[in-house]
């Protein structure tokens, strides 16, 4: 079994709904983006593919990091804030492939709990706009946390 990372990342900070309805990335959520994606492709992320919510902050994030990693990105349903995370649970327990998923809160923290602890409402991972988890499956089809890459780490600055 090949080893399979799934990799999670909050959309960068976005204009506030009475600046832009449609929340599009700040200048500072996307220099936050641009910085994590700068850090993963330093350390070759070995994704496939890219997948981003129906909203633009998240394509806006999945193309950032999509164009440093020469990875592709495609709009998926199910990524949205509200959306129910047992259709990814059961997609990535068979999954042979390593992906990204640019999306929101609570959906995010709802899928990375799920997938570590078997239920929805732990908080194992304390999500930060802009940041990326990494997550491990093993043989045994079990996930473990990796690694956390946030913004504001000191080390990743510019």
């Amino acid at each position: 079994m090949a080893v399979v990372r799934l990799y999670l990342i909050q959309h960068g900070e976005p204009l506030p709904k009475e600046e832009n309805p449609m929340r599009p990335l700040s200048l500072k959520g996307q220099k936050d983006v641009q910085r994590v994606a700068s850090a993963c492709s330093s350390y070759r992320i070995g994704a496939e593919i890219i997948y981003y919510s129906t909203k633009l902050r998240a394509r806006q994030t999945a193309e950032i990091i999509g164009k440093k990693l020469g990875i592709p990105s495609e709009e998926r349903a199910g990524i949205d804030p509200l959306d129910p995370v047992r259709p990814w649970f059961s997609e990535l327990k068979n999954t042979e492939k390593s992906i990204i998923i640019a999306g929101h809160l609570p959906f995010l923290d709802r899928l990375v709990s799920l997938l570590l602890t078997g239920r929805e409402e732990n908080h194992p991972v304390r999500f930060q706009q802009g940041g990326m988890v990494c997550l491990e499956r093993n043989e045994e089809s079990e996930w473990s946390l990796l690694w956390t890459l946030f913004p504001d780490q000191p080390w990743l600055q510019p």
